[in-house]
């Protein structure tokens, strides 16, 4: 009897540390596509800012498109984990924020920086700074929801954040 149980007990322990490995594997998951496309619109974002590199603009910006709208794919296709879709939905919602940042706002600063000297006024200096402004606002609010559904998937399933 004192077998069974301990052979009962250590299943139990396996299966918790299998289920945990698949919980931190998932976190992961999420978490690399989340942080490689943020990493890809700040390089966007400096050759923006470098205006000794406009001529890779438009490559960028396409080529940055694309690896969102893939990255969108791969966590679409992601099942929900253990009947949580909150986590995977708000890394959805930040990518396709991403997108669109980078589809309309952003590309205000980069049409500004495309124009010859003679038309860069001040007043289109600052309408495309102001959608700038606005694309970092909504990004941040989706990445704040982002971080608070990570931690609550983290509590649910035990995992130290750190």
């Amino acid at each position: 009897m004192k077998k069974l149980f301990f052979i009962i007990c250590v299943s139990i322990c396996i299966s918790c540390n299998s289920q945990l490995d698949k919980a931190i594997e998932y976190n992961n998951t999420l978490l690399k596509e989340q942080q490689w496309i943020s990493s890809e619109i700040k390089s966007y974002l400096d050759i923006i800012k470098d205006t000794s590199q406009t001529e890779r603009l438009e490559e960028a910006k396409r080529q940055l498109l694309i690896d969102i709208e893939e990255s969108i794919i791969k966590v679409e296709k992601l099942t929900d984990f253990n009947g949580n879709f909150e986590f995977k939905r708000s890394v959805i919602a930040v990518l396709n924020t991403y997108h669109e940042g980078v589809k309309t706002d952003y590309d205000a600063i980069a049409t500004y920086q495309l124009l010859p000297t003679s038309e860069k006024t001040q007043d289109k200096k600052w309408q495309a700074e102001q959608h700038a402004i606005y694309a970092d606002e909504i990004i941040s609010k989706k990445e704040d929801y982002f971080i608070l559904m990570q931690q609550k998937f983290a509590k649910e399933n035990n995992i130290d954040l750190d």
